[in-house]
């Protein structure tokens, strides 16, 4: 009788941690996707980021360009 519940016990803990390693198991899965997903987040967040700085520079030369050419056009004019 000793020896039946003893391994049933035995059992139950075997079946526990099966239990338990699955669990541990798509923990690490989730971790993996969380992972790649997160890595995806930063890329995309910092293409995000060069684009709107070169959005940013576009703009702040805009001016500029449009000075220098309506001031080439005006020099252009009066030669002619």
């Amino acid at each position: 009788m000793f020896t039946f519940l003893h391994e049933l016990r035995h059992a139950r803990c075997r079946i526990s941690l099966f239990r338990y390693q699955k669990k541990c198991d798509e923990m690490e899965v989730r971790t993996g996707q969380t992972r790649t997903t997160y890595d995806q987040m930063i890329a995309d967040r910092d293409e995000i980021i060069h684009y709107l700085e070169g959005l940013n520079r576009q703009k702040s030369t805009s001016p500029n360009v449009k000075r220098a050419f309506k001031s080439h056009y005006q020099n252009s004019s009066h030669l002619t």
